[in-house]
């Protein structure tokens, strides 16, 4: 169920613009990364409190999935944290009880893998469906604070040495063209 106070938080302006949404939907620009995202979606959360449900949109890698297509991510994966060398598995934090991955939306929904981490990958693994940098903050706020969560996701690139251009060339030709799409998803 749909909330009175939907927000949408995207990375950046190049990705989703006010223009792309309707009127009634909040847009925060959380700028790149784990951090600024975490910053973000705590802000918005104690800014509306109750009623809210948080939207991400961003473009992601995959290995998996081909250029253009929308993933609706149902779960989240803790990527940066490496602790493998003490016996644990990537991404599970040592002395913490929190799993390494995070999941939203319909148990019964085919799962959709959102692996983040903060660096531009070149060597995309196929262990997850796509790869970016903010989800798995903003899924980590929204879980901690009982607030609704979704994330769609654009495949913008398959990694490579030229996914960096890949990316920027996907935001500006084809973005626009995909917009639609999401537009009708939330």
């Amino acid at each position: 169920m749909r909330k009175n106070n939907l927000v949408v938080l995207v990375a950046l302006e190049k990705e989703v613009s006010k223009k792309d949404l309707p009127p009634e939907i909040h847009l925060r620009y959380t700028g790149v990364g784990k951090i600024n995202a975490a910053i973000t979606a705590t802000e918005v959360i104690l800014e509306f409190h109750s009623d809210l449900e948080i939207v991400n949109i961003g473009t992601c890698g995959s290995s998996v999935h081909p250029h253009g297509t929308v993933l609706t991510c149902t779960q989240f994966k803790q990527m940066d944290m490496d602790a493998t060398a003490a016996g644990l598995e990537l991404g599970t934090t040592p002395f913490s009880n929190k799993a390494p991955i995070i999941e939203f939306g319909d148990p019964a929904a085919t799962p959709v893998l959102c692996g983040s981490q903060d660096k531009f990958e070149t060597e995309i693994p196929s262990t997850v469906d796509c790869i970016e940098m903010e989800a798995f903050a903003i899924a980590t706020a929204c879980k901690k604070y009982n607030v609704p969560f979704r994330a769609y996701k654009v495949v913008s690139d398959q990694g490579g040495n030229q996914s960096h251009d890949a990316w920027l060339k996907f935001l500006e030709n084809d973005m626009p063209l995909v917009i639609n799409e999401i537009r009708e998803l939330i």
